[in-house]
């Protein structure tokens, strides 16, 4: 069936000396492969910019159900971004965030709700021109939501430790529990977003102490959950 419908991207490498495989998250589908043949040619009308990471696009696709790899008729840019790419901290990011989303995504899910999230998201973030170095952490722990394991915010003197496996604050430290401190700022990215992420008050250590328990919550609800490789790279740049 040839549709057409927004998306996207999240990962794209190299398939052969002229094609590549690309993952989207389309707003119609939710996540989906496609073969990209003669994107490395020069008569190629498919630009190899087209197909970096959270870049916003419009596809035309021949959608098989059940397929593992589709393939594209047409590909145009939906929202140009201006600083994603460009700006080095931005692209650090970028990098991380699409990492992340390409690792947890399972195909078969969709939703527009969630499209809708990351778009409006990315679009944010390449109009933000003032401190946005806790965007990531607003971002994926806001994530949750449609992964399914937001935490309720009840941090308090009462329950001041946030059991990551648990996802719940309780009144005493035990296994998989992270220190008053990091639950409190952790409390804070709970009932922070976007509009407000300025008021956070991070320390270069904090920041790369709530990031690195971030990822770790993630790996323990989904089990499959590897290793990020541009964690260190973020670390760097806003660490």
């Amino acid at each position: 069936m040839l549709s057409k419908t927004q998306a996207i991207v999240l990962h794209s490498f190299k398939y052969s000396e002229n094609s590549l495989i690309c993952c989207f998250y389309t707003r119609e589908y939710g996540r989906v492969s496609c073969l990209i043949q003669g994107v490395h040619s020069k008569k190629s009308k498919f630009k190899s910019a087209l197909f970096q990471p959270l870049t916003i696009v419009a596809i035309e696709l021949q959608y098989m159900q059940n397929k593992d790899l589709q393939s594209i008729k047409d590909i145009a840019m939906l929202q140009p971004l201006h600083s994603l790419h460009s700006n080095p901290y931005k692209n650090a990011i970028v990098l991380f965030l699409g990492e992340i989303l390409y690792r947890t995504l399972r195909d078969g899910e969709h939703g527009e709700q969630l499209f809708n999230y990351l778009s409006h998201s990315i679009e944010l973030l390449d109009t933000m021109t003032e401190d946005f170095s806790n965007f990531h952490l607003v971002f994926t722990v806001h994530l949750t939501k449609y992964l399914g394991f937001f935490p309720e915010n009840l941090f308090s003197d009462f329950t001041p430790f946030f059991n990551l496996k648990m996802a719940a604050f309780e009144p005493q430290k035990s296994a998989h529990c992270i220190d008053k401190q990091t639950s409190m700022l952790f409390s804070d990215i709970l009932i922070s977003d976007f509009s407000n992420i300025q008021l956070l008050d991070l320390t270069k250590q904090s920041r790369t102490t709530l990031l690195q328990m971030i990822v770790d919550f993630y790996m323990l609800h989904l089990p499959g959950l590897k290793d990020i490789k541009s964690l260190d790279v973020l670390t760097s740049v806003f660490g």
